[in-house]
């Protein structure tokens, strides 16, 4: 049986691409890996538990949570922290280790397992994140998530065979 895993897949866009999957691949094992850190993300476990969808509480930050939830065939990698505002009036610390960090962790569990990998990286926000901070003082803010994003393209084109 195909193992799917989604991180972020407690999120707005993870949820709904579990559930879209479980739909066209009923007989597919299909997993939502999230650290359940953005509000609101543990109102879309009642939507995956009655869709079958099995969730895992865990943190792509920390390499052996991934490791935990067992060997897979695709990871789909939609855990960035999408916010502008994220680490705006505190450090910049969690939007590095998650979009960036989380991410090679990621790379390095598909590397163990053998298994491919898609990241799920919004275009329009990082096109929104331009035009919000054209006219803000805090473009340095903005230029370091949008630095981290542009990292996970940078990854993909590096690891192409995964």
């Amino acid at each position: 049986m195909i193992k799917i895993l989604v991180t972020g897949g407690a999120g707005f866009v993870g949820s709904s691409l579990c559930i879209k999957l479980k739909q066209k691949y009923p007989d597919y094992s299909i997993l939502a890996f999230d650290n359940l850190r953005r509000r609101g993300s543990e109102l879309n476990l009642i939507d995956l538990k009655r869709n079958g969808i099995e969730f895992i509480h865990g943190d792509i930050r920390n390499d052996e949570d991934l490791i935990s939830a067992g060997a897979f065939d695709l990871l789909i990698e939609a855990s960035a922290e999408p916010s502008v505002m994220a680490g705006l009036n505190s450090s910049p610390a969690y939007i590095i280790n998650n979009n960036l960090y989380g991410s090679i962790n990621c790379l390095n569990a598909c590397l163990n397992y053998k298994a491919k990998i898609i990241f799920f990286l919004p275009a329009e926000s990082i096109l929104s994140i331009k035009l919000k901070m054209l006219f803000s003082k805090k473009k340095k803010h903005a230029f370091l998530l949008q630095r981290t994003k542009k990292k996970k393209e940078f990854r993909n084109l590096v690891f192409p065979k995964i």
